[in-house]
């Protein structure tokens, strides 16, 4: 394989019975691989991913994905925008995954309604986009306060109708040029951001 970006896309009744895994290591990117796909499931926990630098837009609207991937090597991965977008019924652990090379996480939880998986550890120091990450993921309650967003130029929208986010976000943003609307419609927020350099 040296290219499967948007392979099954919007293959709405697309159910994964294989018990093998796909031999990935000719590719970097699975963009959009099952992106459309309401009714995806599968097991995924055997995938070797370690060569991949791109997931964006993988799981996006695939509503009814749900699958472990746990042990996932996304270390090399630096795009994960909008991976998750619109993937409903996800709420998988992914507190394991070392983001390390992380630079665009734009929408990757966007409309993910059930997600509400702890991502505290995540590395993401070296992240620009995190715009609409959390946007309409109304179940997302998790302590990000450890997060290095010192790096990040654009956070808008980020918590924009996050119902249930109501975390500490004493964050270092030195670098942010764009917060808007970031806690849009978070009902619920209260935080602290005094510390917020917005200069």
């Amino acid at each position: 394989w040296q290219n499967v970006s948007r392979m099954f896309e919007n293959k709405t009744n697309l159910i994964v019975t294989a018990t093998d895994a796909p031999d990935l290591s000719g590719i970097t990117s699975l963009s959009g691989m099952f992106d459309g796909c309401t009714s995806l499931t599968g097991d995924f926990s055997g995938w070797d991913v370690s060569t991949i630098t791109s997931l964006s837009g993988m799981f996006r609207d695939a509503s009814s994905f749900n699958s472990d991937l746990s042990t996932w090597n996304v270390s090399n991965v630096n795009a994960m925008f909008e991976t998750f977008q619109g993937a409903s019924s996800f709420n998988a652990d992914l507190s394991g995954w070392t983001t390390t090379s992380l630079t665009n996480a734009r929408g990757t939880f966007e409309n993910a309604t059930a997600f509400n998986s702890d991502i505290s550890g995540w590395d993401m120091s070296g992240v620009t986009l995190a715009d609409r990450m959390f946007s309409g993921a109304t179940a997302f309650n998790q302590d990000l306060s450890s997060w290095d967003l010192s790096s990040a130029t654009n956070l808008s929208e980020m918590f924009k109708g996050a119902t249930s986010f109501n975390q500490d976000l004493t964050w270092t943003l030195g670098s942010v040029t764009n917060l808007s609307s970031m806690i849009e419609d978070a009902t619920v927020f209260n935080g602290d951001v005094t510390s917020w350099n917005v200069s």
